[in-house]
């Protein structure tokens, strides 16, 4: 049975409508404005039209100028029709600069109603964060729901993760989000929708997700600010454990892969070529060390005191001079080796480390302590941890020495975290120190106690 010739095809295309479109793409165009705009007009969630000419190749090369051109004329449509025609702006690049112009217009004035603003807000927000983000974030506070609409314009919509999310707005969202919106257990009794408690959680666990997923140091930092950040509390647990995967992941991203020659020094006794290497070898350097110092009989240990008139051992000297006296003792077997050991290895924020040892581009530093130092117990993490290791050259490694003084301290050993027992010996008190700290730091930190006591 021959088709009539207006009745549509199995595509939905009716043949008549697709020689107008090859044939008067103009025409076409002017048509299906005409019908759209009708329906805009009448504020109907259903407007004929848009869908052809958001979509159709036939209008691409003007399309930018069609949404504009709608947006400026009805930029309080229908909400569903406005978020359509706004996520297309948002979709092609070329069409940023004049959607922004349109939407600072508009939320400086008052002809937006309520819904629409904030469709016109997300989008803005998208396209240029840090102009909006205030108004972003007043506006969230304001109506919590409005967080819905900035997951759904930045296409995390059906719990995806865009990577193209830059790490500053992955950061401000989870803080917003996450503030007003705590962590949500499963409904019991079920849901429907996507605008749920449980949702806008999903939400703030794939922002944190996100930004665990990336290698780079800014996402670090981004990750230790949201896990001291009180209003994030009920999301704790995961922000933890992203951070732990996300240095991870930065480590493994900047390991240096030795080359042959390299390697075969390393294997060699040579120069370390890695900074595991490094790190191996002054750990391996301190612990011989740390042998000679409690064993040998030419009282190597007296460096680390104050003498009285007789060369015995009066109080402990400056934490400066016992590390002074440390870079001394461990030079001599590995500048052989090309390798720099200098006190006081410049950081960051006019930090400086007790200890740096370099073979460039690597360097290890090290923290060093008396055993009665205030900070002798979290000092590794508030100090090593978070200052010294981050450094790109340290690849994650260091070393925390303590110098074990016994009876002739001028103070007691702090009491140790956790109601615990203050320790008796430098072994007890070394495995005190480990036990503090997580498996991933043990991989790169190493704790060291330097019995000086010269009772051993």
């Amino acid at each position: 049975m021959p088709k009539n010739e207006d009745e549509e095809d199995p595509l939905g295309v009716q043949p008549w409508r697709k020689e107008v479109m090859e044939r008067r793409p103009d025409l076409a165009e002017d048509t299906y404005l005409a019908v759209a705009r009708l329906r805009l007009s009448r504020n109907e969630q259903i407007a004929d039209g848009t869908h052809e000419l958001l979509t159709d190749p036939a209008f691409e090369s003007n399309r930018i100028d069609i949404v504009l051109e709608l947006l400026r004329e009805f930029p309080n449509a229908d909400p569903y029709r406005v978020d359509e025609l706004l996520s297309a702006a948002a979709k092609m690049s070329a069409a940023h600069e004049r959607t922004l112009a349109l939407a600072r217009s508009l939320l400086m004035g008052t002809t937006l109603s309520e819904r629409q603003r904030e469709l016109w807000l997300a989008t803005a927000y998208v396209l240029s964060p840090s102009e909006f983000e205030t108004a972003t974030a007043q506006r969230a506070a304001a109506q919590p729901r409005f967080i819905f609409d900035l997951r759904d314009k930045l296409g995390f919509a059906d719990h995806a993760q865009p990577s193209q999310t830059h790490l500053s707005m992955l950061e401000f969202l989870t803080t917003l989000a996450g503030d007003l919106c705590p962590e949500a257990p499963l409904p019991s009794e079920g849901w429907n929708g996507d605008c749920n408690p449980l949702d806008a959680a999903q939400w703030v666990r794939s922002l944190i997700s996100t930004l665990s997923a990336s290698p780079s140091r800014a996402a670090t930092e981004a990750l230790e600010r949201l896990t001291a950040n009180t209003a994030l509390s009920s999301y704790q647990p995961h922000l933890l454990h992203a951070l732990a995967n996300q240095r991870q992941r930065r480590r493994d991203a900047e390991y240096d892969r030795p080359d042959w020659h390299q390697t075969i020094a390393a294997l060699e006794n040579g120069r370390p070529a890695t900074a595991a290497d490094l790190h191996a070898l002054l750990v391996a350097q301190l612990r011989d060390l740390k042998h000679r110092i409690a064993r040998t009989n030419t009282d190597i240990f007296k460096g680390f005191w104050n003498l009285d008139q007789h060369a015995r051992p009066s109080n402990p000297r400056p934490e400066e001079a016992c590390r002074d006296h440390l870079v001394d003792l461990i030079r001599p077997s590995l500048q052989p080796l090309g390798i720099t050991v200098a006190p006081e290895g410049h950081m960051v924020a006019d930090k400086r480390a007790d200890i740096s040892i370099t073979v460039p581009p690597v360097k290890i530093f090290c923290e060093l302590k008396r055993d009665y130092h205030a900070e002798v117990w979290t000092a590794i993490q508030g100090q090593l941890e978070r200052f010294y290791t981050p450094d790109p050259a340290t690849k994650g490694f260091g070393v925390y020495g303590v110098f074990w003084f016994v009876d002739k301290r001028p103070s007691p050993i702090p009491a140790p975290p956790g109601g615990r027992s203050r320790p008796k010996t430098a072994a007890e008190m070394e495995q005190m120190l480990v036990d503090l700290i997580t498996q991933d730091i043990r991989r790169r930190i190493a704790v060291i106690l330097i019995d000086v006591s010269g009772e051993v």
